[in-house]
């Protein structure tokens, strides 16, 4: 299994993903977060099922949710760049890869 690790972009957009949905439903942010994690620990466990984007990313949906967590693998380490929402702009978190 291999480590996660966030950059400081990647815990900021987690962050205000959270507390958006924590103001349009109390409890929904937690339901958000639990698939986030199904996902990282998925990530973690088997990076390769995942489709390849550009520059080594790959992405993860987040289910029931209009995100992706956008990652790369060096070495055992896993670089989460960005959670993102699919209706912004791909070019914020190309920026980043």
């Amino acid at each position: 299994m291999l480590d996660i690790q966030f950059t400081e972009a990647a815990e900021t957009d987690l962050s205000e993903a959270r507390d958006w949905y924590e103001t349009e439903s109390p409890g929904l942010s937690r339901r958000f977060l639990t698939e986030v994690r199904n996902q990282l620990d998925r990530i973690a466990e088997n990076y390769q099922q995942f489709p390849h984007l550009r520059r080594g990313a790959r992405r993860a949906h987040v289910r029931n949710f209009p995100y992706g967590i956008i990652f790369r693998v060096v070495g055992d380490i896993v670089y989460i760049v960005a959670i993102f929402h699919f209706s912004r702009n791909p070019r914020i978190w190309q920026k980043r890869v």
